[in-house]
Formats: C-alpha cells, sequence, structure tokens
C-alpha cells in the first residue's frame, strides 16, 4: 500500500497549461469514480484551486498511478500529455508532509493565505461524499486541517497576508490614481468580494460590478456601501469608460472575448489596465496586442507576491516544524496500524483462551456469577497480554531486526501461525 501525491502547481506549471486541466465539479466527480471503481486504488482525493491540481492516492504498491492519470486526463481534457509534462509526483511521508504545508499555506502563491485551508476541506468532504476517503486519508487530512490551524494559531505567518486579490489591488494601486479612477470588478464571487473591498480602501469610489446573475452583483454592491451592479451584457458599454478591469469569475471559458471588447478597446485613447485572477482565464490574452491595453494573470504578480515572502521569512522555520511535529503524528500512527494484525491476532488468542476455559467451569456457578467468571477470565487474560501487545505496537514497516525478531517470537509462543 502507497499514499502519493501528483500535482501540478503554481510553481513549475504557468496559468496556460493550469486553465486546460481545470475540472469542473461533475468531471471530478467522475474521476473520483473511476478511482474507486479501479481495484489497485484504495483511497482517492482530488484538491483543485487557481493554482494546483493534486491528486492524493493511497494505492497498490506497483500500481501505475501516473499512467492512470494520464489516461483518465486524456479521456476528459485530451490532456494527457500536458499532465505528464508538468506533473511531479511524491510518495510516502513526504505525501503527508506536502498537504500539510498546502493546508498551512506554506505552498500557496502568497505565503499565508487564509482561502487555501477551506479549499482543502472542501475537497476532502467531495471525496467523503464520494466514498473515496477512508481510513489513510482520513486520518491525514483530519491532521492536516489540526496543523493548519495550528500554524495559523500559534505564529504570525498568516496575519496581515496578502491575498491574490489583494496583491491584485496593490498593483492597480501601483498603476493608477485610484481616487480619480473608474473600476469594473467582473464577478461576485470570495475573490471578487475581496478585490471590490480592497479597492474600496485604496480609494476608488466609481466602481461597476458586473456578473452573470446581476442580483449577486447588487448583494456585493449593497454589502459595500457603494457601486452599481450590471450583468455581463452591458460589459461592452463599460469598456469604453473604465480605467480598470479586475475579472474573477468560476466560468470555464472566455468572458472578455476579443469579438466583445476588441471593437471597443481599439477605439479608446486612454490607457486602461486588465487583471485576470481566473483560471481558466476570462480575459482573451489577444486584447493586450491592442495599444492601449496592458493585461496582467495570475501568474504575473509577482513583486507582490515576493515581497510577501520576504516578510514571513522568519515565521517559516516556526511554521515547518509544526509541520514536522504533526508528519510525525502520522507516521506514528501509520506505524501503529502495521502492527495491528499481530496485536489483533494476540488478543483474539488471548481472550479466546480464556472465554473457553471461563466456560469448562460455568457449569459450577449461577447465572450471575458465571458472567462475572468470563469478566474475570478475560480481564485477566488482558492484564496477562499487555507486555505483549505493548512490544506489537512498536513493531512497524521500518521496524529493527530486533523487533521483527521480536514479533516473530510473539507469534511462536502463542501459536499465532495456524
Amino acid at each position: 500500500m502507497r499514499l502519493s501525491v501528483h500535482a501540478i502547481t503554481h510553481r513549475d506549471c504557468p496559468v496556460e497549461v493550469r486553465e486546460r486541466l481545470m475540472l469542473d465539479q461533475q468531471e471530478r466527480r467522475s474521476l473520483l469514480r473511476q478511482c474507486h471503481a479501479d481495484a489497485h486504488i484504495r483511497e482517492a482525493c482530488i484538491l483543485q484551486t487557481c493554482n494546483r491540481l493534486e491528486f492524493y492516492l493511497v494505492s497498490d504498491d506497483q500500481f501505475d498511478e501516473s499512467g492512470f492519470l494520464r489516461d483518465q486526463l486524456q479521456q476528459l481534457r485530451c490532456a494527457g500529455q500536458i499532465w505528464a509534462r508538468y506533473v511531479r509526483s511524491i510518495c510516502g511521508l513526504d505525501a503527508a508532509r506536502h498537504l500539510m504545508m498546502v493546508a498551512a499555506g506554506l505552498d500557496s502563491q502568497v505565503i499565508g493565505e487564509h482561502q487555501i485551508l477551506a479549499q482543502v476541506k472542501a475537497a476532502y468532504a467531495e471525496a467523503v461524499s464520494g466514498h473515496t476517503s477512508r481510513l489513510i486519508l482520513n486520518r491525514l487530512f483530519h491532521l492536516a486541517f489540526r496543523a493548519g490551524k495550528e500554524v495559523r494559531t500559534n505564529t504570525k505567518i498568516g496575519r496581515g497576508a496578502v491575498s491574490i486579490a489583494q496583491a491584485a489591488c496593490d498593483l492597480a494601486a501601483r498603476s493608477i490614481d485610484l481616487a480619480k479612477a473608474r473600476g469594473l470588478v467582473i464577478g461576485a464571487g470570495e475573490n471578487a468580494r475581496l478585490v471590490a473591498c480592497g479597492l474600496a480602501r485604496r480609494g476608488l469610489s466609481k466602481l461597476v460590478i458586473a456578473n452573470r446573475d446581476p442580483e449577486r452583483a447588487q448583494a456585493l454592491c449593497s454589502q459595500l456601501g457603494l457601486g452599481k451592479a450590471v450583468g455581463l451584457d452591458q460589459l461592452a458599454r463599460y469598456l469604453r469608460t473604465v480605467d480598470l478591469v479586475i475579472s474573477s469569475t468560476g466560468s470555464t471559458g472566455l468572458v472578455v472575448t476579443e469579438d466583445l471588447a476588441g471593437p471597443v478597446l481599439a477605439r479608446r485613447r486612454r490607457p486602461i489596465l486588465m487583471i485576470d485572477l481566473a483560471v481558466p482565464r476570462d480575459i482573451d490574452p489577444v486584447l493586450g496586442q491592442i495599444r492601449c491595453v496592458r493585461i496582467r494573470n495570475i501568474d504575473e504578480l509577482d513583486l507582490d507576491v515576493m515581497a510577501n515572502r520576504n516578510a514571513r521569512a522568519d515565521q517559516t522555520d516556526q511554521a515547518l516544524a509544526i509541520v514536522d511535529r504533526y508528519v510525525q503524528q502520522f507516521q506514528q500512527w501509520l506505524d501503529g496500524l502495521a502492527a495491528v494484525p499481530l496485536i489483533s491476532a494476540l488478543t483474539e488468542k488471548g481472550l479466546g483462551t480464556a472465554r473457553l476455559h471461563a466456560s469448562r467451569y460455568a457449569k459450577r456457578f449461577c447465572q450471575k456469577d458465571r458472567q462475572l467468571l468470563v469478566a474475570f477470565a478475560e480481564s485477566l487474560a488482558r492484564k496477562l497480554l499487555h507486555g505483549p501487545v505493548s512490544l506489537a505496537r512498536q513493531i512497524g514497516p521500518d521496524a529493527s531486526a530486533e523487533k521483527v525478531a521480536a514479533a516473530e517470537l510473539l507469534r511462536q509462543i502463542f501459536d499465532l501461525h495456524g
């Protein structure tokens, strides 16, 4: 049995590739069903954000997980070869450590960001719903939740941490006088809300929020106490006049297309900054060829991201120490699992023998005393087994030769081979 994670992330895979591998909920559930149906895969979970697609698997030792995932993604997205080119695979405790670092925000583009822990929990819930998270992943993910919470509680790594949305707002503030600018936010989800709040705090007062559902845009405007809500069908109208566009929707395709925006933007004289935080991208990159248009995507926010990383460097060691402690807990738990068959056999042998001999003398006692006799025999057996069971608990997959020999001696003493 092997624990592994197979991942593409922002670290080594550009946004134009990641967007080709963005799965919708139906596709993720389909993949989990395929994992559930394969006899070689015991457990599976899919973690997907704008910056990563990761498969956590518990499978047979000789199983080709990478080949399986390549074939599945080829069927779903015709992207098997792209996946194979960029995927990074990690096994064993390194895979466990990777998940805990992700949950703690230590592997994020923005170190210490808060959204990732909720995203990890959502991925786990999806696996539980699909019946693909069982003994190993249940334990691993719950330890990762605890590690993520402790890192945020006991270190300063998440205090004042910028998010991708805040990094976009900082880029806008460096590029444009927001107090005099007109802004357009496309989307009404959590990222869009963070963007709108960030722009308002930085002095932008002339704001339009566009969304496929105008009522959601209006709800966000009401929450902010400013802005005008419109539907996506009015995008072209506002692209004529705004100075800034920040887009973050959950669309599976382009929202600001060349056909929609090209003619409008080509007639503009004033420059316009367009920041695309979505994966897949919302804004057609071809529009960046227009003279007055400057487009930045999620991978191009490096200046603010590096400033964030440098500001939190002194907290990283403390956070990593917390992660390592939870990895050690997971290893100890795994080691205990390796001893379970021997402990079960010892317990079954001891209690079985106690009950057998108690039954031989049961006829000499009334019913009430017979029950006490059995209880006494079982209690005595457990007392006698305490030493052997404690020894068995120390026998993990990496046990020393002496402990392996001790385990074999226990099997011989208690006649556990038959």
